[in-house]
């Protein structure tokens, strides 16, 4: 493992740091799975990195919304013009040879990619576009990715099979981050020393109300939108900590609605509050503290104890 590069510290991060260990000392194929986002392309270089290709070319191909003759091309290569080798185009196979090609999205190819893609995978042999007969065989280790289920596009005849049988041979799922939630401040702390680093500021620290709220979170985006805050939070900070407020809208309001919707639920909130402080106690002796998103919730569920205790006699 990469000692630059962290993972987070979960038991579910952990089994993921073993099973890289295991698929770099050896020579088997890969499927890398989840979400978008949780870092597909990481464990991939840090696989190839730890293995004995390492120091041979590591190509990615981003096989999602491309044209089946571009992916052909970028894969396989080109023969170019007869007569002119200089036109010819080596692919990302060719270029890997001796080393690792990472099929990023590779359930997103055709069928017809796909029967190429299993023919190089049994016999090593690629044939580039336009070209009589195939190049020699070639010596490429194969790490695929994917965030759905092979299986699930098998049964749609949407995938071949045989081919999934292949790139299979040893599985890797990364978790998302919502299921992991005791990497994501740390992850974060990460991502906001690297980004200070390329501005040359200071690493601002998270409050531990931020903190809350970012654990909370459920991050679609995964560890792209971690880096993405990050990036935000470092050019935005101006007092050396991030506080609740400093956060995006989507994280430190979570759970409330926004806009006039949420103007309206604070509303009813300080209404609400009114009511159990005329039963309670008197105004004048009783300060409710407010937070800038609405009520406390501290304050709210001192009050709801306070409500179910009896009534006060006039």
């Amino acid at each position: 493992m990469s000692s630059t590069i962290k993972l987070g510290v979960s038991a579910a991060i952990r089994e993921v740091e073993s099973d890289i260990v295991l698929a770099a000392r050896s020579n088997v194929r890969v499927l890398i799975s989840g979400e978008p986002g949780v870092g597909k392309g990481i464990v991939a270089r840090l696989i190839h990195e730890g293995s004995s290709r390492g120091g041979a070319e590591l190509v990615a191909v981003r096989c999602g919304s491309t044209a089946d003759d571009v992916l052909g091309s970028a894969l396989f290569g080109h023969a170019g013009l007869s007569g002119d080798t200089r036109s010819r185009r080596r692919g990302a196979l060719e270029t890997a040879d001796r080393g690792t090609v990472f099929l990023d999205e590779v359930g997103e190819t055709s069928r017809r990619i796909q029967m190429r893609l299993r023919h190089f995978v049994e016999t090593g042999e690629v044939r580039p576009v336009g070209a009589d007969e195939p190049l020699p065989p070639l010596d490429v280790r194969v790490i695929a990715s994917t965030q759905g289920s092979l299986v699930d596009r098998i049964a749609a005849g949407r995938f071949d099979g045989q081919l999934y049988y292949r790139l299979n041979v040893l599985h890797i799922r990364i978790p998302p981050l919502r299921e992991r939630p005791e990497d994501i401040v740390m992850l974060l702390q990460d991502c906001l020393h690297r980004s200070a680093g390329v501005a040359r500021t200071q690493t601002p620290r998270v409050t531990t109300g931020a903190s809350r709220r970012l654990t909370d979170y459920a991050w679609p985006g995964n560890i792209r939108e971690l880096r993405q805050v990050a990036d935000r939070l470092v050019a935005r900070c101006r007092s050396g900590q991030i506080e609740v407020n400093d956060l995006p809208d989507e994280i430190s309001h979570q759970g409330r609605p926004r806009g006039p919707d949420r103007d309206a639920a604070i509303a009813v909130e300080r209404r609400l509050l009114d009511v159990l402080i005329d039963r309670r106690a008197d105004r004048r002796q009783m300060r409710v503290p407010l937070t800038a998103g609405g009520v406390n919730g501290d304050v709210l569920r001192s009050l709801a104890l306070l409500e179910s205790g009896p009534a006060r006699s006039n």
